[in-house]
């Protein structure tokens, strides 16, 4: 059964089961509704098999078909060849062919694009929409273009530069092109700005001068976004403008509107790629279906949350169907970002690793820079300054390698100490003509100088720019401008609960937890104390809960379900540990049936859950190097077995957890480790290793043993 007999049984069997008219479903399925009409009854004549036909006759006046190939061929070899210059060397051998019987042959073979076929969302599928092929790589091209998106973009870059240089030494000049261009778009998802650009400027020796604007459109995006990673705006806006003028003339084509908001979205002019989404959702670009407005409402949402316009954004997320895997990891992301504006720390870590997991292999590397400065962000909003900029400096070699130029000065901006000199950041003018770039540069300056005049120059230029929520998770690193603002009792433009975080309100007292291993408590510096074992798991129970009220039946069923006066145990205790954590009465109290806290907890036990959550990303996205150093680190977090001589309902649940979350990752780390060492290399294990896997043989011995004798074998 041929892909369009497929197409047929498809078409009427949900024209047939669904509720929906002939001419609703022609239109979903883009075809005129008289021939699903056809389909119809001939599915009701004969069924299935009545369907598997070829297609219908071939017309009295059609020409031969060696004939066709070679009025084909012309534009094929010639790309610029028009239809009066193709009509004149016909002439020349005597072959008389009207012009209307050229443009045919020509649509025919998928050689001319017409606005009406430069519909829907993926680009690469709008190439080769027909029956005829002149060769077998021809045929090959338009297989490996349906394949686009559906398989791993460092595999499809290789399959289309092999052939695209078939195709070019065979001459057919117009399919190369046509390939060259999703090749092009490969290398913009690989962060290769450079090979782009040389592929662009290959391919452009072959773009028609005349018509096929639809080909010259994508060459142009793809040579626009090629210069905006390379942060050379001032070219990249130069291919927006004539990518304006191009879709002067196709109408009505929403998903090539689409690709100019994003382009724009690259240069970093976010207003105007939030006027194109929303002209698009509109309906003033043209009408869409379902799939492509969950697309659309996706470009929305991003915007909306760079824009720190967060119930916008989450009202956009809710029309966008999560269970298809493209949304996931960038809808995870973007919770993750309003989450963190609403100052929710702990569910935007959450939130952010969810993305981590389940993003796409092409996706790991954006959203690997974005999950990371959320972690980062989460760290500085609890004062833990020093933390966010290792964490952040951390990866900086991955996006450097991946010449992700922006992405970079961003973060090199964020974990720049105060006593560096901004007159020293090498930060040129092609650099800060990014508006994000040229947002932390600002914020920098503010942030040295203490002037509510520099702050609110910068406050107004996020606005401007609609890049507010951003300024929102970078002030987090410059606390000193925002809490000398509020200092003078000015408003620093940041939502209360935003403002009410530990970084800005040092009033609020923030305790680090360690008890992966023997209970280590923190505030500023460690805090020696002496309570009993059963305040260790209280205090792990209040900084795991992560709420301000916790109903006091749930901690009375997590420590005392027996006991007959749970309320007298629980004061004791709330005693004991007001008095270790050295905190006034109010901070801990009972008030009705439930338990308010005010002070805030972290723990490493979500440091642990973030390493493990990147290190899987860089593992996916092969790079094993940067991906030992993030298990590494997680793994050094266990001192010992968590929860020691704590055995109350609480602790044994949570030590039962927590064990088998470390075993598991352990054998996936140690089976992993085996696959990257070099077989015969001695000491191929590095001491950071070796250290790890002593920790871990004395919490999982069954894991780590095993490794370290074939390890000792083998040196």
């Amino acid at each position: 059964m041929n892909t369009s007999t497929k197409r047929r049984i498809k078409a009427v069997e949900y024209y047939l089961n669904s509720k929906k008219s002939l001419r609703k479903t022609a239109k979903k399925f883009r075809i005129s509704h008289l021939t699903l009409w056809r389909w119809v009854q001939w599915y009701k004549q004969g069924g299935k098999e009545s369907l598997n036909r070829e297609d219908f006759f071939r017309p009295w006046n059609r020409l031969d078909i060696d004939l066709e190939k070679e009025i084909a061929l012309l534009k094929e070899g010639n790309p610029s060849l028009t239809i009066k210059d193709a009509r004149i060397l016909l002439s020349r051998k005597d072959i008389s062919i009207s012009t209307n019987g050229i443009w045919s042959i020509w649509k025919r073979y998928g050689l001319v694009s017409s606005p009406k076929r430069a519909r829907g969302l993926d680009l690469a599928n709008q190439f080769f929409q027909y029956t005829d092929a002149i060769s077998s790589e021809v045929v090959e091209a338009k297989k490996l273009l349906a394949s686009f998106g559906t398989i791993p973009f460092s595999d499809y870059y290789k399959k289309a530069h092999r052939l695209r240089k078939r195709l070019e030494k065979d001459r057919l000049f117009y399919s190369a092109v046509r390939i060259g261009v999703t090749e092009a778009i490969t290398l913009s998802w690989r962060a290769k700005p450079e090979k782009q650009i040389a592929l662009v400027q290959h391919l452009k020796r072959w773009i028609p001068r005349h018509g096929d604007l639809y080909l010259k459109f994508l060459v142009l995006i793809g040579e626009g976004i090629a210069h905006a990673q390379k942060l050379d705006i001032e070219h990249a806006l130069n291919c927006a403008k004539m990518c304006r003028d191009v879709l002067k003339h196709l109408k009505n084509v929403p998903s090539l509107w689409r690709e100019l908001g994003n382009l724009y979205e690259h240069i970093g002019r976010y207003p105007e790629a939030h006027r194109i989404i929303e002209k698009i959702l509109d309906g003033r670009y043209g009408d869409f279906d379902e799939v492509e407005g969950e697309v659309y409402n996706s470009d929305r949402a991003l915007l909306l949350a760079t824009a720190g316009n967060h119930h916008a954004c989450l009202e956009t997320l809710r029309k966008i169907d999560k269970k298809r895997r493209e949304f996931r990891g960038l809808t995870a992301i973007l919770r993750a970002q309003c989450m963190l504006d609403q100052a929710r720390i702990y569910d935007a870590q959450e939130s952010a690793r969810r993305a981590l997991e389940q993003a796409r292999k092409d996706e790991i590397p954006g959203l690997l820079h974005v999950a990371s400065l959320i972690f980062a962000s989460s760290a500085a909003a609890m004062g833990e300054q020093e933390k966010a900029r290792h964490a952040i400096c951390r990866l900086n070699p991955i996006f450097k390698k991946s010449k992700m130029e922006k992405d970079v000065f961003v973060r090199k901006m964020l974990c720049l100490s105060r006593n560096v000199r901004l007159d020293s950041v090498k930060a040129s003018g092609r650099v800060l003509a990014h508006s994000v770039c040229r947002l932390t540069f600002l914020l920098a300056k503010a942030s040295r100088t203490l002037a509510l005049k520099d702050y609110r120059y910068s406050y107004g230029y996020a606005a401007r720019h609609r890049i507010l929520g951003l300024f929102n998770r970078f002030s987090l690193f410059y606390p000193e401008i925002v809490t000398s603002i509020v200092a003078k009792r000015k408003s620093p433009g940041l939502s209360k609960a935003f403002v009410r975080l530990p970084v800005f309100n040092k009033d609020v007292p923030v305790y680090r937890i360690s008890f992966l291993g023997p209970l280590h408590l923190y505030r500023q510096k460690r805090i020696q104390f002496s309570i009993p074992t059963k305040d260790h798991a209280f205090l792990i129970y209040l900084a795991l809960s992560r709420m301000k009220s916790m109903q006091l039946d749930e901690i009375y069923n997590a420590f005392w379900p027996k006991s007959t006066m749970p309320s007298r145990n629980l004061s004791h205790i709330l005693v004991r540990v007001r008095r270790a954590l050295q905190l006034p009465a109010h901070y801990f109290r009972m008030q009705a049936n439930r338990l308010i806290c005010t002070c805030q907890f972290v723990t490493d036990y979500d440091d642990f859950e973030n390493c493990i959550a990147q290190a899987k990303a860089l593992e996916r996205i092969g790079d094993w190097y940067r991906a030992e150093q993030e298990y590494c680190s997680a793994f050094s977090l266990f001192r010992s077995r968590p929860f020691a001589k704590m055995y109350d309902d609480f602790s044994e649940k949570k030590r039962l957890e927590i064990i088998f979350r470390f075993e598991d990752t352990a054998r996936h780390f140690v089976e992993e480790l085996s696959k990257n060492l070099p077989g015969n290399s001695k000491g191929a294990l590095s001491p950071a290793v070796k250290k790890v896997l002593r920790r871990i043989r004395l919490i999982a011995p069954d894991v780590a043993i095993p490794f370290l004798e074939r390890s000792s074998r083998r040196e």
